[in-house]
């Protein structure tokens, strides 16, 4: 009998083994052949993007690149569901500010989090108007504090998805291209972690940029020539860089105080779920951790 269910047992495993094989050979084959069909179709040789539509079989324009994550963002036809906190706080924290040209590293995230904090100060959480029917926003065209910080730190986001060109470049009529590519990806984030309404932005946080940018300057480039940096305002503190690590964590802490979506971070075991059905690719596998 024992030898009985243990062959029972054997072939079952070996089935469900099948089973799931031949799930995962038919979901490459349905890619293949849609990428197959979308070459085909355009006329035009294989690029490296490699297969070019959606999990629904929907065609993407234009090429795609590889988020920390794993999401194939489309620079050209980019989705509220291809824009991941995680990824933007990853690639800022790992991004240099002023293109590397500093005495040591120095991250887009911290300038990030320090412009937010630098608003913080300039505008405090003050309400300078009457409170009518329990409204918490300033009147008169002011903003509330938090939401003011919120669009602060999200202000270079768009830098973790295209390279960001240094201001004097970046203004001239060669890279008006470039303006509109940056402006139109930074309505879709502001629209995907909702601030529609927060871009362009307020010029407080323009002006706390650049008193960020003067006293970046001071502390880490050596020397500054022509003294360009006394343009702007300087904040009495001198600036110590953080680590990419403690950049990306104070990125992320400061996102989920402040933003509107009551976006909360993730478990370690909703991180776990990601990460498996990430590397597994298993349908059945993630329906059943996403039922869980």
């Amino acid at each position: 009998m024992f030898f009985i269910n243990r062959t029972e047992r054997q072939i079952n495993d070996f089935n469900r083994r099948k089973a799931l094989s031949e799930i995962a050979a038919s979901d490459a084959e349905k890619a293949e052949a849609a990428h197959t069909e979308f070459i085909e179709d355009s006329g035009k040789p294989a690029v490296y993007g490699a297969v070019n539509v959606d999990p629904w079989g929907q065609k993407r324009i234009g090429d795609w690149i590889q988020t920390r994550t794993g999401v194939k963002f489309h620079l050209l036809d980019p989705r509220p569901e291809d824009f991941r906190i995680e990824d933007i706080a990853h690639a800022l924290a790992h991004m240099c500010r002023f293109n590397g040209h500093v005495s040591e590293f120095y991250s887009v995230a911290e300038h990030s989090v320090r412009v937010a904090r630098r608003v913080a100060e300039t505008h405090p959480a003050q309400d300078r108007s009457e409170h009518w029917f329990g409204l918490k926003r300033v009147l008169y065209g002011e903003f509330w504090s938090e939401e003011l910080q919120y669009h602060a730190l999200m202000h270079d986001t768009t830098e973790a998805f295209i390279c960001d060109l240094a201001r004097p470049f970046k203004q001239l009529p060669e890279f008006a291209f470039y303006r509109e590519i940056e402006h139109k990806l930074m309505v879709h984030i502001a629209n995907a972690f909702g601030f529609p309404d927060g871009y362009p932005f307020h010029p407080a946080i323009k002006n706390a940029d650049e008193v960020l940018l003067g006293t970046e300057a001071r502390d880490l480039m050596d020397p500054v020539v022509d003294g360009w940096h006394f343009r702007y305002k300087h904040l009495p503190e001198r600036i110590k860089p953080w680590s990419p690590r403690k950049a990306k964590r104070e990125f992320l802490k400061l996102f989920y105080e402040l933003n509107p979506l009551g976006i909360k971070k993730p478990s370690r075991w909703a991180s776990l779920k990601e990460r498996l059905c990430s590397a597994f690719r298993f349908p059945r596998l993630c329906v059943f951790l996403a039922a869980e």
